[in-house]
C-alpha cells in the first residue's frame, strides 16, 4: 500500500470583535471560508462573546493563590490573592450568589476526566453546541472554585505560617529558607500587603510581620540618607535615591501610618532631591516618583511628570493606551506590565483622565488575552490596577448579544458573561452578524469558520494580531511554482511571524509538500532572533511552539531535501495563539514541480 496525503486541508479563520461601553458592530461574514469558495465543505461556525472581561484579570488570582514555589514572594503573593478574592465577595454581594449557584452546577462535571472528553467528543459530533455549553459550564465551575471561603480561609493560614518561617528577628525575609534576610524581597512583599490595605482588604493576621519589616525598611533607608549626606559633603550634590528608597517612598505614599512614623528630616530631603532632580527617562521611574511626590504635597512637578508620561503613550481602539517605547522597559518574564501599573496608578492620582486610565486598563485586559499571567508579582501588580481606581467594573451587569439568520445568541446574566455557540446549518451561510454590547467597559468575542478546502485553492489570509508567510530558497534564491527543482536539491524554508502585540503561547505548523523530507529529522528546543522555540518535525510537517513571542517579526528556518520527482501541493503555513485562538493567520499552499 502507498500512503496518498489528501489534497485538502482543514482551515479555521477567524474574526476577533471588540466592543467599548453601549456600541453595536456589522462583522461581514464574505471574507470567510476562503471568500466564500464553492469547493470548501464541512462548514462550520462558531460565535464566542465575552461581556465583561475585566473578570479575566481576577481570575489570574487563583494561579498565585495556591503558590507551586516555597519562596517568600510566592507566599506573599498567596496570602494577598486570597485576601484580596474575600473583599471581591464582601464588595459584590451578587457575585458571590452568582459564584454559589455555579459551584452547585458544576458538581455533576468533576466525575472522571477520560470519561468527560468521551462525552464531550459524542456531543461535539451529534449536537455540537451542547459541547460548547459543557465547557462554559466546566469555566463556571472553575471560576467558582476560586471564590470558596473555606479554601481560600486555609490556604490564608498556610501562608502565614510560611511567612513567619522566613522573617528573620530584625523584620527582613530572606528569599527561601536558608538564605540571609533581602532589602528587595522584604521590599516587594511590603509594598504589596500596602497596597492590599489600600483596597480595603484584611491584612490582621500578618500586621505584626508588616509593622517589623516597615520598621527594618525603615532602617536600611536611613543608612541611605546618611550615605547620601556624605556623598553631598563630597561635592555629589545632585545624587538621588536608589531604587530601593524610592520603593520605600512609595510605601510611604500609599500607606499613611508609615508615613507618619518616618524620619522626617530624611523624608524631606529625599523629597526635596526628586523634585528638583531631572527627571528619569525610564517611565516606570518616572510614573513612581511622579506618585511619590504628588503624595508628598509637591503637585506642579507630579503633573509635570504625569502629563510627560501621557506625552509618551500611544492609543488605539482596539490595543487601548500602552508605551510604544524603548523607555517603557520589559521586566523579565512580565513583559511592559509593571510600567502599566505603575502608570495607571500615577495618571489616576494626578491627572483624574478618566478616558486614559480606561485606555490603559483595556491595554492590560489585552495582554490578558494572549499572555499567561504565571509571575505572582506581576499578578498582583496588575490586579491592583484594575480594582485601585473609582471605578467598580466587576458589578456591572453587561450583556452581549449576536444576531445571525434569526438566532439569537446572548450572554449569560453572571459576572463573566461569557458564551460560545457553533452551527452548522444555515448560519453558516449567513452575510453578517449583528452584535451589540450593553454596560460600562468592553466587551470582546470571535467569529469563527471552519471547511475543508482544496490546498490549490486557499488564499493567504490577512491575519489578527499574527500573520506568517513562508518561503523557499535555493542557494539563495527565492523558489516559485516555475523554478526548475530535482531530487536531490536542498531547499531553505524561511517562516516569517509577524505579531502586533507580545503574546504567550504561539503554534506555527509547516506543512510541507510529499517530495520534502527535513534534513534534520530529531525535535529540540531551538533559537532564532533572540526567540526560542521548540521544534517537533513530523511525517507531513514541521510544528514550532513559543512560549513568548515578542511584538514585531521573528524569522524561523529548516532545510528539506526534494527526494522524488513529480508535481506536489506544499500545503499553508499556520500560526495561531493557543489560547486565544481568535488570533491566527496563514499563508498559501505553493504547487511545485521537480523534474
Amino acid at each position: 500500500y502507498l500512503p496518498v496525503l489528501s489534497d485538502k486541508q482543514w482551515v479555521t479563520e477567524a474574526i476577533p470583535v471588540q466592543l467599548n461601553g453601549t456600541e453595536s458592530k456589522s462583522v461581514t461574514l464574505e471574507s470567510l471560508f476562503n471568500d466564500g469558495s464553492k469547493t470548501a465543505t464541512n462548514k462550520r461556525l462558531t460565535v464566542e462573546l465575552t461581556a465583561n472581561p475585566d473578570w479575566y484579570a481576577i481570575q489570574a488570582l487563583p494561579v498565585i493563590g495556591n503558590p507551586v514555589d516555597e519562596d517568600a514572594l510566592s507566599w506573599a503573593s498567596a496570602y494577598y490573592a486570597n485576601s484580596l478574592s474575600v473583599a471581591i465577595l464582601d464588595a459584590n454581594p451578587r457575585i458571590r450568589q452568582v459564584f454559589e449557584s455555579w459551584k452547585i452546577q458544576g458538581r455533576p462535571l468533576s466525575g472522571n476526566l477520560n470519561d468527560k472528553e468521551e462525552l464531550k467528543e459524542l456531543l461535539l459530533k451529534e449536537t455540537p453546541w451542547l459541547a460548547d455549553a459543557l465547557d462554559e459550564t466546566e469555566r463556571k465551575r472553575n471560576i467558582a472554585l476560586l471564590f470558596d471561603l473555606n479554601m481560600m480561609s486555609n490556604r490564608n493560614r498556610i501562608a502565614v505560617s510560611r511567612l513567619e518561617a522566613l522573617q528573620f528577628p530584625d523584620g527582613s525575609w530572606s528569599w527561601y529558607k536558608g538564605m540571609t534576610g533581602n532589602r528587595y524581597i522584604t521590599t516587594r512583599i511590603v509594598e504589596m500587603l500596602a497596597r492590599l490595605r489600600t483596597m480595603g482588604a484584611s491584612t490582621l493576621l500578618v500586621q505584626g510581620m508588616y509593622e517589623k519589616a516597615v520598621s527594618y525598611l525603615h532602617t536600611q533607608w536611613l543608612d541611605e540618607y546618611r550615605q547620601m549626606k556624605e556623598n553631598e559633603k563630597k561635592g555629589n550634590k545632585n545624587g538621588l535615591p536608589g531604587e530601593q528608597s524610592l520603593h520605600y517612598l512609595y510605601i510611604c505614599a500609599l500607606d499613611e501610618q508609615v508615613a507618619k512614623r518616618t524620619d522626617k528630616t530624611a523624608y524631606s530631603y529625599m523629597i526635596d532631591r526628586l523634585e528638583a532632580g531631572a527627571p528619569s527617562d525610564v517611565i516606570y521611574d518616572r510614573a513612581l516618583i511622579a506618585t511619590i511626590l504628588h503624595k508628598a504635597g509637591k503637585k506642579v512637578k507630579a503633573d509635570e511628570l504625569a502629563r510627560s508620561i501621557l506625552e509618551y503613550s500611544v492609543a488605539t481602539p482596539e490595543m487601548g493606551r500602552y508605551f510604544d517605547t524603548s523607555k517603557a522597559r520589559y521586566s523579565w518574564g512580565s513583559y511592559r506590565i509593571p510600567t502599566q501599573v505603575v502608570a495607571i496608578e500615577a495618571l489616576s492620582g494626578i491627572l483624574k483622565e478618566p478616558l486614559a486610565i480606561a485606555e490603559l486598563k483595556q491595554w492590560l485586559l489585552k495582554q490578558k488575552q494572549m499572555q499567561v499571567w504565571d509571575n505572582p508579582v506581576a499578578t498582583a501588580d496588575v490586579v491592583y490596577a484594575f480594582l485601585s481606581g473609582d471605578d467598580n467594573r466587576l458589578a456591572e451587569n453587561s450583556i452581549m448579544k449576536a444576531e445571525i439568520a434569526g438566532t439569537t445568541v446572548v450572554t449569560p446574566d453572571d459576572a463573566l458573561g461569557y458564551v460560545r455557540r457553533s452551527f452548522s446549518g444555515n448560519e453558516v451561510g449567513a452575510r453578517q452578524i449583528e452584535i451589540v454590547h450593553t454596560g460600562a467597559g468592553i466587551g470582546w468575542g470571535a467569529v469563527y469558520a471552519q471547511c475543508l478546502e482544496d490546498m490549490d485553492k486557499l488564499q493567504s489570509a490577512k491575519g489578527n494580531g499574527l500573520k506568517i508567510n513562508r518561503t523557499y530558497y535555493k542557494d539563495g534564491k527565492e523558489v516559485s511554482s516555475k523554478t526548475d527543482l530535482h531530487v536531490g536539491d536542498e531547499l531553505t524554508v524561511r517562516l516569517a511571524v509577524k505579531a502586533d502585540r507580545d503574546m504567550d503561547f504561539v503554534q506555527i505548523k509547516d506543512t510541507r509538500a510529499a517530495c520534502m523530507e527535513p534534513k534534520e529529522a530529531l525535535s529540540g528546543y531551538r533559537h532564532s532572533d533572540a526567540t526560542g522555540y521548540y521544534q517537533v518535525m513530523r511525517d507531513t510537517s514541521a510544528e514550532f511552539f513559543i512560549d513568548k513571542l515578542k511584538k514585531g517579526t521573528v524569522q524561523i528556518e529548516y532545510k528539506v531535501y526534494i527526494d522524488r520527482s513529480g508535481t506536489y501541493q506544499t500545503g499553508i503555513a499556520t500560526v495561531q495563539s493557543a489560547y486565544a485562538p481568535e488570533f491566527a493567520g496563514y499563508g498559501k499552499s505553493l504547487s511545485v514541480t521537480v523534474r
